[in-house]
């Protein structure tokens, strides 16, 4: 059992090893025997083992071996009451120094985290520093941007007046073209309303031609059908005259 262990134990009557020897002490001013109760000292932990030999083997020509080291000095005799005040002692003297060790770590943990913060605005501090040498450089050289920046500036200002003529110049062109689409709006409308009249007007001679044509046509029947009819009579006269009975009656 370590001495760690020895001490987190929690109090027992049975925990001391306890061995009562009696032995025959006369008391040098009384001749009667009287018994005491000695404890032996038991060892605290059992760390201390006796001395193993060496597992190396020296050479012979190396130097020779550590001697081993002296054993222990032996236990000092002390009482049961002493042993439990040290015991309670040492225990009291553990947990304090537990809950010490647990405030010792609370603050290195704090303070790991202090230091994490502390980095962290070191960093800042850099790159801050870094961004301040930039500014610092831009900064001088602002003079320069500012003269190519007011050389820009009179370029734009120059294609912009020329923009402005080409805007003024397109919407004269524009007021131009719309006269001239309202013109040709006019000769359209009436392209189309001499295009209407003239509909008009050969429909009515067409009917006029109609009317004629039928006209005609009627004529040219009525002189075929007098063609005809002549020709007829002639024939038919011819044929009579041939004849000396026709002849005759005629």
């Amino acid at each position: 059992m370590s001495l760690c262990q020895f001490i987190l134990e929690p109090a027992k009557p049975s925990f001391v090893w306890r061995t009562f020897s009696f032995q025959n002490k006369r008391d040098p001013h009384n001749n009667t025997l009287q018994h005491s109760t000695q404890t032996t000292p038991q060892p605290l932990h059992s760390s201390t083992k006796p001395p193993q030999p060496h597992l190396k083997t020296h050479h012979p020509q190396c130097s020779p071996p550590p001697p081993p080291p002296p054993p222990p000095p032996p236990p000092p005799s002390e009482t049961i009451e002493e042993l439990y005040t040290t015991l309670y002692a040492q225990r009291r003297l553990y947990h304090a120094l537990a809950s010490d060790h647990e405030e010792l770590q609370s603050r290195h943990s704090l303070l790991l985290d202090k230091c994490a913060i502390l980095q962290a605005g070191v960093a800042m501090q850099t790159h801050l520093e870094t961004r301040l040498k930039r500014l610092e450089k831009n900064q001088q050289r602002l003079p320069e941007r500012y003269e190519e920046i007011s050389d820009v500036c009179a370029a734009i200002m120059g294609q912009n007046r020329e923009l402005e003529e080409q805007i003024e110049r397109m919407r004269w062109a524009e007021e131009e073209s719309e006269r001239v689409v309202g013109g040709l709006m006019r000769l359209v409308e009436g392209a189309e309303e001499a295009v209407m009249d003239g509909k008009v007007e050969l429909m009515v001679v067409r009917g006029r031609l109609e009317g004629r044509v039928w006209r005609l046509q009627v004529v040219i029947v009525g002189l075929l059908c007098g063609w005809l009819s002549a020709l007829m009579v002639k024939w038919w006269v011819e044929r009579r005259c041939r004849c000396p009975y026709l002849c005759l009656e005629l």
